[in-house]
Formats: C-alpha cells, sequence, structure tokens
C-alpha cells in the first residue's frame, strides 16, 4: 500500500476536498484522510454566500449542486428581540458578479460535502474515508512534520494539510489554537419537512431574549421542497438547562415559542432531524508551520450566520494551493516557504473574519440592535452594503467608510 505522498491532507470537508482537487489536478500526489464514511452529514444552517456558486463552478460541481437540489436565497431578513426587522438583497450589491445574480444558494451539506468529496476523487487524489488520524509524524528533535500517524497506519508527506474542523487535532498539536470565549456556545439544528413559504424565500436570522435577558439566535435556512433547516444558537452555559430538559428536543421544543414567526410557520410542519453540536469559536495565532498548514475552519472559526463558513473554506482552498504548489516547486516546506499564504489569509480573509465577529459581537448587544435596526430599515441601500460584506461581495472595510457611518447617523 501506497503511504508516500506530495500532500496528506486531514479531513474531507470542503476545505480539505477542496485543496485535494486543486492540488491533484496540479499533477501532484495527493492522499486525503476522512475519519467519517462518506456520504456522511454535517449540522449546518446548509446556506451559502453567492460567491460560492462561482467556487462551485471552478471545481466542476455546480452543475451537480444545483441538480443535487441547490436552491437560490436571493436575500436575507433579520428579526429583532423588539419586534423591528429589516431586509436586503444578495445581488443588489455593486461589487456582485453576474454568476452570483441569483443570491445565495441552499443545498444540504448530505449532498455538497459528498459532491465536493468524490470530486477530490475524481481529480486524482488518493481518497480514503473511514481513516482517523491519530497524531502527527515529525522530524529528528520533533522538529518539521513530516506525516500522520493514523488507524490504518503511517503515511508520510513533507506537507501535512489540517482541514479537520473547528476541533481541528492538526492545530492543537501544531499549537496554535487561541480560543474565543465569547463564541463558545451550542448550536441545536432540526431540519423540517413540509414548510409553507412562498418560492424565493429569504435566509433570516430571528432574535430573542431568554431569561437572563442573554440573545439567542435562531437561523431559518429555506431548502428544497419546502424543507428548511432551524438552527437555535444558545450559550454554551445553557448545557445544563438541556441535560435538565432530558433530551435537546424538549429543550428545543420548549425554546421555539420565543421565535413566533418561525413557530407558526413550522405548526404543521413534519422535524425530519434533530442535532445537537457544540460550535467553538476560535483563531490561531498562524496557520502555517514547518511541514504543515492549516486550512478552513481548522485556521479559524467564527460561527459565521450568512453563509461565509464555507465560502472560507473553497477560498481558503485555492489561497492555499497556490502557495503549497509554489513551495513544492522550491522544494522546501518550511513554515517560511509557506508565509505567502498565511500573508494572503490576513490580507483578504482576516478583515472578514473581523467583520463577522464584529456583526457577532453587536447582535448580542441589545441596544445597540435597538440602534441600528430602525436606521436599516428605513435605508436599504445601507442593508445591502452590510449583506454585500457578510456576503463576501465587498470589502469589510467599507462599513467603516465615512460615507456609510454618516448615512447610518442620518437614517
Amino acid at each position: 500500500m501506497k503511504n508516500r505522498y506530495d500532500v496528506i491532507i486531514v479531513g474531507g470537508g470542503p476545505a480539505g476536498a477542496a485543496t485535494a482537487a486543486h492540488l491533484a489536478r496540479a499533477g501532484r500526489e495527493v492522499l486525503l484522510l476522512e475519519r467519517a464514511s462518506f456520504p456522511r452529514d454535517k449540522p449546518c444552517g446548509e446556506f451559502y454566500s453567492p460567491p460560492v456558486r462561482g467556487l462551485l463552478r471552478e471545481l466542476g460541481v455546480y452543475d451537480a449542486a444545483l441538480r443535487a437540489g441547490g436552491r437560490a436565497v436571493p436575500a436575507a431578513r433579520i428579526f429583532c428581540a423588539d419586534g423591528a426587522t429589516f431586509a436586503g438583497g444578495f445581488a443588489a450589491s455593486a461589487a456582485c458578479s453576474d454568476w452570483a445574480r441569483e443570491g445565495g444558494l441552499s443545498l444540504p451539506r448530505l449532498a455538497l460535502d459528498n459532491l465536493l468529496f468524490q470530486n477530490a476523487r475524481a481529480s486524482g487524489a488518493d481518497v480514503r474515508d473511514g481513516v482517523a488520524m491519530r497524531g502527527l509524524l515529525r522530524g529528528a528533535h520533533g522538529g518539521h512534520v513530516n506525516g500522520v500517524q493514523t488507524d490504518a497506519g503511517k503515511f508520510f508527506a513533507p506537507l501535512v494539510v489540517g482541514a479537520d474542523g473547528g476541533r481541528s487535532r492538526v492545530a492543537r498539536e501544531m499549537g496554535v489554537v487561541r480560543p474565543l470565549p465569547h463564541l463558545q456556545k451550542i448550536a441545536l439544528v432540526a431540519h423540517y419537512e413540509g414548510v409553507p413559504m412562498e418560492p424565493d424565500h429569504p435566509v433570516e436570522m430571528h432574535l430573542a431574549r431568554d431569561e437572563t435577558q442573554a440573545t439567542v439566535v435562531c437561523g431559518f435556512g429555506p431548502g428544497p421542497d419546502n424543507t428548511a433547516d432551524v438552527t437555535l444558537v444558545v450559550a454554551e452555559d445553557e448545557a445544563r438547562r438541556i441535560a435538565a430538559a432530558g433530551r435537546p428536543a424538549a429543550y428545543y421544543d420548549a425554546l421555539l415559542p420565543r421565535f413566533p414567526v418561525v413557530a407558526g410557520r413550522l405548526r404543521r410542519a413534519r422535524r425530519a432531524r434533530l442535532v445537537t453540536c457544540g460550535t467553538f469559536g476560535h483563531v490561531t495565532t498562524r496557520p502555517v508551520a514547518d511541514g504543515a498548514l492549516l486550512v478552513g475552519d481548522a485556521a479559524a472559526f467564527i460561527d459565521p450566520f450568512t453563509g461565509e463558513g464555507v465560502y472560507f473554506a473553497l477560498r481558503g482552498a485555492q489561497m492555499a494551493t497556490e502557495a503549497i504548489l509554489a513551495a513544492l516547486r522550491r522544494g522546501d516546506l518550511s513554515a517560511r516557504a509557506l508565509t505567502p499564504y498565511a500573508r494572503a489569509r490576513r490580507r483578504e480573509l482576516t478583515p472578514k473574519y473581523a467583520a463577522c465577529g464584529l456583526i457577532q459581537q453587536i447582535v448580542h448587544c441589545p441596544a445597540w440592535m435597538a440602534w441600528l435596526a430602525p436606521r436599516l430599515a428605513r435605508r436599504p441601500a445601507l442593508t445591502e452594503r452590510l449583506l454585500g460584506v457578510t456576503g463576501d461581495m465587498e470589502s469589510p472595510y467599507r462599513l467603516l467608510s465615512p460615507g456609510y457611518l454618516l448615512g447610518l447617523l442620518r437614517a
């Protein structure tokens, strides 16, 4: 059995599968390892920002995604705890490309992740699911990473890519994880069938307050054929209340009436499944080391609510591939040689993560939302600028421009 490669990628989700496909198409020998067996599901709101359409097209899976039930989601709508609402369309962004004019995309992760995983195989990567990594292998004196120990044996490569999600073992063994305490949360993700809604139903975010006046978030993601994913996000310390309720479903059912619009819409729908998972927000002090690189949620996880997660994964895979190919050509996989990837992330993705984190802070501050929501409702153009940023089509710095801030003050 072959055990030496140019690159080993740990994690077969969107970030890992996309990186494997790009590298394999460039002629590199790639091993993609995934501990689960595909097709596998993943708790997710299942809405993806508009540029994901173009990234899927580049990977060659966009048409297959549409055939698998991909649905256009042209707009977003926010319901605040005090009753205020505001909305806007994604395609209104001045930076919106022609292929994104239909807006965001909704598709079950069961279908999307399997498409990307099988695409990596078809692109020439050695793809193995059901294989878990047990640790990184290093050279003499515990320095340069040169492979992985798995439950199927040892595999060697001058570079290991950690694409193993928000609880990345690769990142932990690199010693670069920095948790974000305010983003340690629990998500309860339910999938409903038979949900009445309009054909072009927007993705929605609903805000409410619990007994302690803490903000609780409900995300409503419209899916194909009158299905929807409804996600409740609560603070990590709610784990005790969930346990006291006896089962997650009882806690979910007790909390859902705080969102009357959603609860009314689901009154006659059937809940097909409910999954509970932790959302452990973190960043990393650096995404590269000697012989190792992080991509996707392994590099940073900010609990996005407008579909940025898959965008960060696929765009990060593009940037990682460019840096990896250059380093392989030079025969140097040191942290220094991989620094262009770190710089590219810092230049392009870090401001987006920062904007997402700032918006999360505002969402959980009732006073800020009470001030902001009516202004955005009165000035739809301001909402559309916000969606252009959260939808990965415009620079986050546009939210800090004098014109935008002045518009908010005058609204």
